[in-house]
């Protein structure tokens, strides 16, 4: 279902499914839940 929706999606935008790919990632990882695990885990790895 999600592959439709990203073909759908990229059909109708005329971006590349890596492009959209890297735009989600990029998304994801600006989201501020996202940014505290990440500080969460480095800092856990660098006490480790």
């Amino acid at each position: 279902m999600l592959k439709n929706q990203v073909a759908t999606l990229a059909e109708a935008t005329g971006l590349s499914l890596s492009e959209i790919s890297r735009q989600a990632i990029c998304a994801h990882l600006a989201d501020p839940g996202v940014q505290a695990w990440i500080k969460n885990y480095k800092e856990k790895a660098a006490s480790d």
